[in-house]
């Protein structure tokens, strides 16, 4: 083989792999562009969560931590993943005709002392009415 049949074999590889990594590039872009929406809502599910307690209903969580582990926020307010499920959860209950004291009392029945971070809890904590 001479040395111009090997450059050109050689400049046809490059040119192939060249072609190649625009297309994917130009593929990629051309895909996120169209969808832009779509990769924020795959990368936070919970963006669409009902985690707004009523003022009515929010001594059902209140007194209450986030059961996150080295979360002392309250859970009322916490803007963490797990804390704006379960106020969700609240609301979904609520809305089905479940009772607060029912509701309060699987809370801690379920996540138990992570919700009692900076106190501890009183002896009707479960028992609470509303104020």
């Amino acid at each position: 083989m001479t040395n111009t049949q090997t450059g050109a074999r050689i400049n046809s590889l490059l040119l192939l792999v060249i072609g190649l990594l625009v297309g994917v590039i130009t593929g990629y872009m051309i895909g996120h562009s169209q969808n832009p929406g779509q990769a924020a809502r795959l990368t936070n599910p919970t963006t669409l969560l009902n985690d707004q307690l009523a003022k009515e209903n929010q001594w059902i969580v209140e007194g209450l931590n986030c059961p996150m582990a080295g979360c002392t926020n309250p859970l009322l307010e916490d803007s963490g993943d797990l804390s704006r499920q379960i106020r969700d959860w609240v609301n979904g209950q609520l809305a089905a005709g479940r009772s607060g004291q029912d509701i309060r009392a699987e809370i801690i029945r379920t996540h138990g002392d992570r919700l009692f971070k900076t106190f501890k809890p009183t002896s009707t904590d479960s028992l609470s009415l509303p104020k």
